[in-house]
């Protein structure tokens, strides 16, 4: 009978399989039959404890054999005779942890998504990335790569790599996400690896306020526009010391600048990059340091995914090694240190984007005014494929300001009337950004670091420095658009010539600073330099974590790795700090409701960090939120179009000033409101909000389930995602997690005899969610702790090494 029963479920399973694999529900792409084989399905994705690697393994094209040594947390070591097989390995050992991720990357940024998913949001996110020119300009750039031998033969090599790895994959070793998607890994390319760094650029620089500020300016007038919206101000602490900024410049700009516009526009911009993008970075010297040597720390703050957006490797051949993090699709290290230099980045968050109203000169678009004459335009032909839909052509034209973005027949389902608009972006333009990091990856000194920013052009970043000889610096570098004052602050005028970029900051007048007397430099994405500087520095500058920084680095004395790590985890809330004591000074206690009296109390008692269990910060962040958009919004209102508000920062002060503000006045009503008025009712309001938020999420209103830090999955896949992770910070805070974005990996190197480095980011070595590596430092990561970076010596050195591989040339 036993016979029988196993007979009996062995035909059902294999009956179910088939019928589930071939039977399509229609709605969504997943083979289940397959997913559930447990020959080949997901069951096939489960890991043990630790990596299943074969200790030998054979890959074409190597020269000679390649040692790789793994720690605990999974992070290769490679050791390659030459740069060719460095590259080669470092492409097949990143395509083994993370091919999924590589390719899911390019699908998004080449505007592919719609060929993997039915969801109809999808194909607005491609022809948003179409119409933004990615591939054309990863397509451009390739090609002035690819003329340089030496970065054409670094992406070739890392190109085979992830291919040999492709090529040997059953289904059944299949990264868990093709299985559910159900489709197949495409070969790898050269183009994909410049596609990746063109959509790490447009992260990073790929927004701006210019259709918000045209608005803003109709809404508010000349006069108070430029009172209310000044970026540089008394309050901010500059990347480069007043006494180190560059005073006068070589190139003489001819400009409207009395230009204003005259128009508004509807259009609301979409697909734009998480403005919160920025990062933390400062260095010391050794005479701040406990041990008399510099140290470096560096935490870019991106968006927080699984897989993680970094893979931490050492890269090592006999003429230079390593240690940091990478891309995963584009080979070298990003982030780093080798023996004798360290480097970070943060974003430079200044605006390399302008847009240019485009008058066509008939419905036919062929042609558009500049300069009294008619331009022919370049057509593009965009082809989108769509799953179980349609194929969709777009068609994008091009003139010299860059694509014609918006125009009728592409815009968001709110906008009326649109207009057409180009972008002009520095990322469509070809660089050499990635010899920048091939020599940092091997510089020795200050000067190396000097030549090799001299390459770099997009996303604009500062390069925080330090050596072993004991030199710190800063630089702020990219190819930085020379413009006459707030040139590019509104949509422009795309017929005049005068409208256009004039030429380039050079290299040499770049702000940058070297080895000050105070001992310290930092960068926090706060404006670069003061009002001195001769050439237009406009951005989107976050000033509390600057100061907040500055203030600390500047007390610190005898600084240990630890003293740094606790400031990358600073919690402390600097904007309240400042302006907390006035706000509450003007509110009327005696009108507050029993909820807003609970709340100002906890305000008044609070300790001014943002720690995950306390419910002062939430009353706070709530607070004041309400209090910036009540103050602004009739304002705003009366152009009813989308618009630039005054920075919260700023408007916290006036309110908090003894000075009274008129803007908190509601026009709506007949009274005149006060500022005491506007932060007395809006208190009582944070208080509801957060009263019902927590009746809805039935959690505490604490500032762990408010901000909600949440490391999301690639595809929003929730079972592979981690929410509200129990860590604090803000977006204003120097531990600026925010929702689903903070630090995505933070760093702290000494460069003494031998570096010691610390580090951890919020994931884990694997790519795969059946694996133990795969989100192991999350924990860690939130906690504050970190990870002793073994930068071993040589292919002998077996400090943290748990496991070891030798990659063999594949017989002839």
């Amino acid at each position: 009978m036993r016979y029988f029963s196993a007979l009996f479920f062995t035909i059902l399973t294999i009956g179910a399989c088939w019928f589930l694999d071939h039977a399509r529900l229609s709605s969504v792409p997943l083979g289940f039959g397959r997913v559930l084989d447990p020959y080949n399905g997901f069951w096939q994705n489960m890991e043990g404890k630790t990596p299943d690697y074969p200790e030998n393994i054979d890959l074409t094209g190597l020269k000679a054999p390649v040692q790789v040594h793994y720690g605990a947390r999974g992070v290769p070591h490679i050791f390659a005779e030459n740069t060719d097989d460095l590259y080669r390995a470092q492409g097949y050992i990143t395509a083994r942890d993370r091919l999924w991720q590589m390719e899911f990357q390019i699908y998004a940024a080449s505007g592919r998504i719609s060929e993997l998913v039915f969801n109809p949001r999808a194909i607005e996110l491609d022809r948003a990335r179409r119409r933004h020119g990615m591939v054309k300009a990863a397509e451009d750039n390739l090609k002035v790569l690819e003329a340089d031998p030496e970065m054409k033969a670094a992406l070739d090599a890392y190109t085979a790599g992830v291919n040999a790895w492709i090529e040997q994959l059953s289904f059944a070793e299949y990264p868990l996400e093709y299985k559910l998607i159900d489709y197949a890994p495409e070969p790898w390319t050269n183009l994909k690896s410049v596609l990746l760094l063109k959509y790490m650029a447009w992260d990073l620089s790929g927004n701006s306020r210019d259709f918000e500020n045209t608005n803003a300016f109709a809404a508010f007038g000349a006069k108070e526009y430029n009172r209310l919206f000044a970026h540089l101000t008394d309050s901010i602490r500059p990347i480069i010391p007043p006494d180190m900024t560059l005073d006068s410049a070589s190139l003489t700009l001819a400009g409207d600048t009395s230009f204003i516009p005259d128009w508004l526009i509807s259009q609301r911009k979409i697909a734009e990059p998480n403005p919160n993008n920025g990062s933390n970075n400062w260095v010391v010297a050794g005479s701040k340091t406990a041990s008399g040597y510099p140290m470096l720390c560096n935490d870019p703050h991106l968006g927080l995914r699984l897989p993680a957006i970094w893979y931490e490797v050492q890269l090592t051949t006999p003429e230079h090694s390593v240690y940091g993090v990478s891309l995963p699709g584009s080979p070298m290290v990003i982030i780093g240190f080798n023996r004798d230099i360290a480097w970070g980045v943060t974003n430079s968050s200044r605006d390399v984007m302008d847009w240019y109203y485009i008058e066509y000169q008939d419905e036919n678009k062929q042609a558009y005014r500049h300069d009294d004459q008619w331009l022919p335009v370049e057509t593009r032909l965009e082809t989108i494929h769509r799953r179980g839909q349609a194929t969709f052509v777009d068609t994008v034209r091009y003139t010299l300001h860059g694509p014609v973005v918006y125009e009728a027949g592409y815009r968001d389902r709110d906008s009326a009337g649109p207009a057409n608009v180009a972008m002009h972006w520095e990322g469509m333009q070809p660089d050499f950004s990635m010899r920048t990091f091939f020599a940092l990856n091997r510089a020795k000194n200050y000067n190396d670091y000097r030549r090799a920013l001299s390459h770099y052009g997009t996303p604009g970043q500062n390069f925080v420095f330090a050596s072993r000889e004991g030199d710190i610096a800063i630089t702020q570098q990219g190819k930085f658009p020379a413009k006459w004052r707030n040139q590019g602050r509104f949509i422009m005028d795309g017929s005049r010539p005068d409208h256009l970029w004039q030429g380039y900051i050079p290299f040499a007048e770049n702000p940058t600073a070297k080895n000050p007397e105070r001992g310290y430099l930092f960068s926090a994405n706060q404006a670069p330099v003061g009002p001195e500087y001769p050439y237009e520095t406009s951005g989107r500058y976050d000033d509390t974590r600057s100061r907040r920084i500055d203030q600390r680095l500047a007390a610190m004395q005898d600084i240990t790795p630890q003293d740094l790590q606790a400031l990358q985890n600073d919690n402390f809330n600097q904007e309240a700090a400042e302006v907390l004591p006035g706000l509450l000074a003007k509110v009327d206690v005696a009108r507050l409701s029993e909820a807003g009296k609970a709340a100002y109390d906890s305000l008044r008692a609070w300790n001014l960090q943002n720690e995950p269990a306390l419910f002062g910060p939430a009353f706070y962040e709530t607070w004041v939120d309400k209090v910036r958009w009540n103050t602004w919004k009739d304002e705003i209102g009366r152009v009813d179009k989308p618009s630039s508000m005054p920075d919260r920062y700023y408007t916290l002060h006036w309110l908090a000033d003894t000075v009274e503000l008129s803007y908190a006045d509601d026009i709506t009503t007949p009274a005149t409101e006060t500022s005491r008025d506007l932060l007395t009712v809006q208190l009582d309001s944070a208080a509801q909000a957060l009263r019902e938020f927590a009746d809805a999420e039935a959690v505490p209103a604490n500032w762990q389930n408010l901000n909600d830090v949440s490391i999301t999955h690639l595809a929003s896949l929730v079972p592979f995602s981690f929410r509200r992770v129990e860590t604090g910070g803000n977006h204003g805070i120097v531990n600026a997690n925010f929702n689903g974005h903070g630090p995505s990996w933070r760093m702290v190197v000494e460069l003494g005899p031998e570096p010691v480095a610390y580090g951890v980011y919020p994931g884990g070595q694997s790519g795969n969610p059946g694996s133990p590596l795969y989100a192991n430092m999350v924990a860690p990561w939130a906690e504050g702790e970190y990870f002793k970076l073994h930068f071993l010596s040589s292919a002998t050195d077996r400090e943290g090494v748990k496991f070891s591989q030798t990659i063999n040339p594949e017989a002839p």
